[in-house]
């Protein structure tokens, strides 16, 4: 890679960051209590049998977090506390605070009755197997 190829690749990795922190406190909104709601990074990644969804949950406790699954979504809930107290004149404030909620549609071949989650480092894995019913496309040997 030519020095300004790979400048012109920092520039734009850095210009992805910033987009992605703006629009991170662009789409952060005020709750009735002041308290801000954001949004969940979130990774879905589909293996042979399984569907695992990762979501980032840094400074939240394993206690503050809620999973529920309805009409085949499923609702991530809970709440980042105040670091400080409400007289705290912040210089500059992007860790987000209060309550955060995210809806994920499942693939219709994710087995409810399969769903595990384990919460490690900040980060919440949830496994759902997959029905045998939909696995990928095999052939069939015709006789």
């Amino acid at each position: 890679m030519t020095a300004f190829a790979q400048t012109l690749d920092e520039q734009l990795n850095k210009l992805g960051k910033e987009f992605k922190s703006a629009f991170h406190r662009f789409s952060s909104t005020k709750t009735n209590q002041g308290m801000s709601r954001f949004n969940l990074d979130v990774d879905i990644i589909e293996e042979e049998k399984n569907i695992i969804i990762l979501i980032d949950l840094p400074g939240i406790s394993k206690k503050d977090i809620t999973l529920a699954l309805t009409d085949g979504k499923l609702l991530i809930e809970g709440t980042r506390p105040r670091s400080f107290g409400d007289e705290i004149n912040f210089l500059q404030q992007e860790r987000m605070e209060g309550e955060f909620s995210r809806t994920i549609r499942l693939p219709s071949e994710a087995d409810a009755n399969s769903i595990k989650a384990k919460f490690t480092n900040g980060v919440l894995k949830v496994a759902i197997s997959k029905t045998e019913m939909h696995k990928p496309e095999t052939s069939i040997h015709i006789e």
